[in-house]
């Protein structure tokens, strides 16, 4: 996704596998891997130009974000949204299976304004507009490949949109 350091809880025994799917101006990708933590410095940040935000959705293991002061631990069934353009840690310490959708700052903040003050929390992925859009990342797999770019590029769009909605949706209950 973007430069960053790695610690591995057993680094002679990790294992991992990372699938990714082009969809437009979204990309979506699933990790599956051992324990493991990322940290993504200042000097990492100051190297990008574009700024993105990542979208995960843990399907395995809880997962830890720390960014900007703020922490939120997220279990299966949660989806959390991260800034790229901010140094952070990410980690698991426990095998994880995970989805992430990264999409430019510009096409977030498109849709939903100041993006910024959904980072670091922890929303719901199991009902609702989060629902749908965890239901609709999960099917992508079995439907989009071999698909033209206009397609691809079409579900990118709407996986922004009903990530916007679900946002804003489990926004008035925090």
């Amino acid at each position: 996704y973007f430069p960053l350091d790695l610690r591995f809880a057993d680094a002679d025994r990790f294992a991992g596998e990372l699938s990714l799917w082009d969809l437009g101006d979204v990309s979506l990708s699933r990790l599956a891997s051992q324990p493991l933590e990322y940290r993504r410095a200042a000097t990492h940040v100051r190297a990008e130009r574009d700024e993105h935000y990542l979208v995960t959705l843990p399907v395995r293991s809880e997962v830890f974000f720390a960014q900007c002061g703020k922490s939120v631990r997220c279990r299966p069934g949660g989806l959390i949204l991260e800034r790229s353009h901010e140094p952070y840690v990410f980690s698991h310490d426990e095998p994880a299976d995970l989805w992430v959708m990264k999409i430019s700052a510009a096409a977030l903040g498109a849709r939903i304004r100041q993006p910024d003050r959904f980072c670091s929390l922890q929303f719901d992925a199991t009902r609702g507009s989060g629902g749908l859009f965890a239901d609709m990342v999960e099917l992508i797999p079995r439907r989009i490949e071999e698909r033209s770019g206009e397609l691809r590029a079409t579900v990118g769009r709407q996986l922004v949109e009903l990530l916007a909605l679900a946002l804003k949706e489990d926004a008035r209950t925090l």
